[in-house]
C-alpha cells in the first residue's frame, strides 16, 4: 500500500510540475516543498473555478429551469468536495494531503465545467470548449 501511495504522490507532483513545463526557476509549481505544491494547487483550482463559474452563467441563461441546474450544481459541490476529501484521506496525517485534496478539486472541476458546456452550451457556441488538462 504505501508503494501505490509513494507512486500516486510523485505522479501529483509531477502533474502539477509538468502543468508549467515552460515556468519560470522562481515558479512555486517546480519547488520541492509541500507549501510550494499546495499554493500552485490551490491557485490553480482558483483559475479553475473562475472559469467554471462563467460556464456555470452561460448554462444559467439557457437553463429552464435555472433553479434545477442551481440544485444539481449544490448537489455537485458537495459531492466534489466530499469525494476528495476521502481521496485525501488516503494521507491523513501527510504534508502531502491537502495538495491530493486540492489536485482532486481541481480535477472535478475541470471535468464539469466540460460537463456544463457539453450540457447546456455547446449548441449555443457563447463560450469555447473548456480546457480541462492541466
Amino acid at each position: 500500500m504505501i508503494r501505490g501511495r509513494t507512486a500516486l504522490a510523485l505522479r501529483l507532483i509531477c502533474v502539477l510540475a509538468a502543468g508549467n513545463a515552460l515556468a519560470q526557476p522562481s515558479d512555486p509549481c517546480l519547488g520541492p516543498t509541500t507549501a510550494e505544491l499546495r499554493g500552485c494547487a490551490a491557485q490553480k483550482l482558483r483559475s479553475a473555478e473562475s472559469e467554471m463559474g462563467r460556464y456555470l452563467e452561460g448554462a444559467r441563461r439557457v437553463a429552464r429551469p435555472a433553479s434545477a441546474l442551481d440544485s444539481a450544481q449544490a448537489a455537485w459541490t458537495a459531492y466534489r468536495d466530499q469525494a476528495c476529501r476521502a481521496a485525501a484521506g488516503q494521507y491523513e496525517g501527510g504534508s502531502l494531503q491537502p495538495v491530493v485534496a486540492l489536485d482532486c478539486r481541481l480535477r472535478l472541476t475541470r471535468e464539469r465545467s466540460l460537463e456544463l458546456w457539453r450540457a447546456y452550451l455547446v449548441e449555443h457556441g457563447d463560450l469555447p470548449r473548456p480546457a480541462t488538462a492541466p
